[in-house]
């Protein structure tokens, strides 16, 4: 919906790379990079560490 916005945290259900969360278009159409199906379905909470923010080392993998 217009003008709703998602909350990272724990409890965030969205889909990291496919879903619009973070703004108008999903993270996949702006990678290069060819990720597995397994890994397009995470959602935003797996690469978030409540009280520090996000499992850098969890992206680094995906993307490298």
């Amino acid at each position: 919906a217009r003008g709703k916005k998602w909350r990272v945290g724990n409890d965030n259900l969205a889909l990291f790379w496919t879903e619009r969360w973070m703004s108008e278009i999903p993270l996949i159409e702006e990678t290069e990079v060819d990720l597995n199906p397994k890994v397009l379905k995470r959602k935003v909470r797996e690469y978030w560490r409540e009280g520090e923010g996000w499992k850098w080392e969890e992206l680094e993998r995906v993307l490298t």
